[in-house]
């Protein structure tokens, strides 16, 4: 019969302890990798928030451009612009996707392996 018995209250009590620390530590991990999402999709929003301000504005911008202008040269310029900056506009939002993309991932898969990084 081994030295230790499972009857004992000292294993017991140790073995219960020891479980009751990995699983707080566990929950503490946890719970610091959900606040990272969280605040990481808070900041996505308000990224996206800012953004649609911004697309707001340009919008009324180019409109009054459009309006304004008195000729065909005139508005061929005012397209070209426009055209330009909603290019550009396109390559950043579509860049900022991919990082948003890759956070999200990136927590997630912590998130699903109890909060451990992974080497």
């Amino acid at each position: 019969m081994p030295a230790t018995q499972f009857g004992s209250n000292g294993f017991l009590a140790a073995d219960f302890a020891r479980h009751f620390e990995e699983a707080n530590e566990q929950a503490k991990s946890v719970l610091a990798v959900q606040k990272e999402l969280v605040d990481a999709v808070a900041q996505m929003n308000e990224h996206w928030l800012e953004r649609a301000k911004s697309e707001a504005e340009f919008t009324t911008t180019m409109a009054s451009k459009f309006v304004a202008a008195r000729s065909m040269p005139d508005m061929t310029s005012v397209y070209q612009d426009w055209f330009a900056q909603r290019m550009q506009r396109c390559v950043e939002d579509g860049k900022h996707v991919f990082d948003d993309v890759q956070t999200l991932i990136r927590t997630g898969t912590r998130l699903a392996y109890n909060g451990k990084s992974r080497a």
